[in-house]
């Protein structure tokens, strides 16, 4: 299906229009921006293509494409996407450079397992944005402050990157992800970790903590695979047992690594064989072999003569 005109807006048609369509590719051709109304492809089941000749789709409504097959579209220039706008579509790879807003659970359920995010402090997030989706690989390129429960629930988030000037991050943010190592730091002059901020991430289990990042007692709540806290705060280490079970090991640096087993055998058999004293030991203890068999034969001749000497005074007793 294509749609040719200087400018294309879905917002005003209804979900009855599009509902229940066999629709295999829609291209947009325009000269100016596109907008997808709330609801404008639900149940449209064979559908799997959103093409952008000319033009940009700016805005994407409220449950757009639920229901569909949708495999991919051009989101590059969009701006607002609503509600679950692809809740449990095919969409496996998406490009949100220029987003400003993003709904509730938009692509929740989905195939997306890599994305680069600029979140805008002047447009609105909803939460759990990825939720039970496949994502594993999050960067975030630009954010002063991650919202409530933004990521909540994305279980296969394993790879997490913060910007540079990252402020707060909010209660339960990254509740129950599967995120394994995390890096708090910021150029800002303090990163505020909220409570719950990585509430249930039991996959976590090495983080570095800044000098300028404060959390709270239960930021970390629930991380059961916890193994290794770096911590620059002088005030989290000294009350470490507040924010961190007596399991985990916390310290300021990170430890010199011990030289493996095998090399440190290695080195000490190699010093022993070049060493010259070794020669001189065995020196000394070839003499001292030597000494004992001197001694050793005087003593040996001389119970032989005393031994035969008592047999002759035995045989002349005899003979008397």
């Amino acid at each position: 299906m294509l749609f040719a005109a200087s400018r294309i807006s879905f917002a005003s048609l209804s979900s009855i229009v599009f509902s229940d369509l066999f629709l295999e590719n829609i291209v947009i051709q325009t000269n100016d921006t596109v907008e997808f109304g709330d609801s404008s492809f639900l149940d449209s089941t064979i559908f799997e293509n959103v093409i952008v000749k000319s033009g940009s789709i700016q805005k994407v409504g409220e449950k757009a494409f639920v229901g569909t097959s949708l495999k991919s579209i051009d989101l590059s220039q969009t701006k607002t996407i609503g509600e679950l706008a692809f809740n449990g579509t095919s969409i496996s790879s998406v490009d949100l450079s220029n987003i400003s807003s993003i709904g509730t659970k938009a692509f929740a359920y989905t195939q997306v397992t890599s994305i680069s995010l600029s979140i805008s402090s002047e447009g609105t997030f909803g939460i759990e944005i990825f939720g039970n989706s496949e994502l594993k690989d999050l960067v975030i390129t630009n954010a002063t402050e991650i919202g409530y429960r933004m990521f909540a629930n994305s279980l296969k988030l394993s790879s997490l990157t913060l910007p540079s000037n990252i402020k707060k991050i909010k209660n339960e943010a990254f509740d129950s992800t599967g995120i394994v190592t995390l890096n708090l730091s910021s150029n800002a002059e303090i990163l505020e970790i909220e409570n719950w901020a990585f509430k249930d991430c039991v996959y976590l289990q090495n983080i570095f903590i800044a000098k300028n990042t404060t959390i709270e007692q239960n930021t970390f709540y629930g991380c059961t695979g916890l193994k290794t806290v770096i911590c620059k705060n002088p005030d989290i280490l000294e009350n470490s047992d507040n924010f961190f079970n007596s399991s985990v090991s916390i310290m300021e640096s990170e430890p010199t690594p011990t030289p493996e087993p095998t090399s440190s055998s290695t080195m000490a058999t190699s010093a022993n064989l070049n060493n010259p004293d070794n020669d001189n030991i065995g020196l000394y203890v070839g003499i001292g072999v030597a000494a004992f068999v001197i001694l050793l034969i005087p003593i040996i001749i001389i119970c032989i003569f005393r031994s035969r000497r008592r047999k002759y005074e035995r045989d002349d007793v005899a003979m008397v």
